[in-house]
C-alpha cells in the first residue's frame, strides 16, 4: 500500500513511469474495458503498478486519435460544409461578400477547412481540458467523500482516456455511415460508461452514476464552446494565411 496520492506524486510519478508506458498497457487497456470504476479506485488505493499512469495513458490515447482522425477526416468535413451552408443560407448578398472575402469563393468550405485543422491539431490539448475541468467538477459534486482533486484526476484520466481510444477506434466505420448514427454512440456509449464506472469508484448507487455523468457533459459543454471559438478563430486565420 503506497501513500496517499497528491498532485506533487502524481507527476513524479508521470515523469518517473511515462517512458515505460508499455508496462501494464495492455493490461489497464482490458481493465478499463470491463471494470473501469474499479481500476481507478485501484490506483489511488496505491495499486499503481499493475497499470499505466493515468496521465500517460490519455496521452497515448488522445494521440492514436489524433492517428485514426484521418480515416474520418473528409466525412467530418463534409458535415462541417453542409453545416455551414445552412448556417450561410440567409446572409444578405454584402454580408456573403464580406465571407468570400475572408473564407475564399466557397466561404461554408473554407469555415470547414479551418475548423477541421484546428480541431487535429488542438487535439491532445482539447482531450485533456475535458478531462480536467470532469475531475474539477466530479471534485464539486462529491466534495464530501474522501477522493481528493489528484485522485478525481485519476478517475477522469482512466475513464476519458478509454473512451477517447474507443471512440478513435469505432468512428471511422460509424461516421461514415450517418453523422446521427455516431452522435447516438457517442452519447450512449459515454453516458453508460460513465455511469458503470463511477459505481465502481464512487459507491454502488444511482446517484453517483447521475452526478459523474452530469459531470462530464458539463466538461464536454465547455469543450463544444472550445471548439465553436476556436475553430471559428481558426478558419479566420487559415483563410488569410492561405
Amino acid at each position: 500500500m503506497e501513500g496517499r496520492l497528491t498532485l506533487r506524486r502524481f507527476g513524479k510519478e508521470f515523469v518517473a513511469r511515462f517512458f515505460r508506458l508499455e508496462r501494464g498497457l495492455l493490461h489497464t487497456f482490458l481493465q478499463l474495458c470491463t471494470e473501469p470504476g474499479a481500476v481507478a479506485r485501484r490506483y489511488v488505493e496505491g495499486q499503481r503498478k499493475r497499470y499505466a499512469n493515468p496521465l500517460a495513458y490519455i496521452l497515448l490515447a488522445a494521440t492514436v486519435s489524433l492517428l485514426l482522425f484521418g480515416f474520418s477526416e473528409d466525412v467530418m468535413l463534409e458535415y462541417y460544409v453542409v453545416q455551414n451552408e445552412q448556417m450561410l443560407e440567409g446572409a444578405s448578398e454584402e454580408m456573403m461578400e464580406a465571407w468570400q472575402a475572408t473564407f475564399g469563393e466557397d466561404p461554408a468550405r473554407g469555415m470547414a477547412e479551418g475548423t477541421v485543422t484546428v480541431v487535429k491539431q488542438l487535439n491532445t490539448y482539447l482531450t485533456l481540458l475535458i478531462a480536467l475541468v470532469f475531475a474539477l467538477l466530479l471534485r464539486l459534486f462529491f466534495g464530501g467523500t474522501r477522493y481528493n482533486y489528484a485522485e478525481m484526476l485519476v478517475f477522469a484520466f482512466f475513464t476519458t482516456g478509454q473512451l477517447t481510444l474507443l471512440m478513435a477506434i469505432v468512428t471511422p466505420f460509424v461516421l461514415p455511415i450517418s453523422f446521427w448514427l455516431y452522435l447516438g454512440v457517442f452519447i450512449v456509449g459515454y453516458t453508460v460508461y460513465y455511469a458503470i464506472a463511477a459505481r465502481g469508484f464512487f459507491g454502488r448507487t444511482a446517484s453517483a452514476s447521475v452526478l459523474a455523468v452530469l459531470a462530464f457533459y458539463g466538461g464536454y459543454l465547455l469543450f463544444i464552446a472550445s471548439v465553436l471559438v476556436v475553430g471559428f478563430v481558426g478558419g479566420f486565420v487559415y483563410a488569410i494565411l492561405t
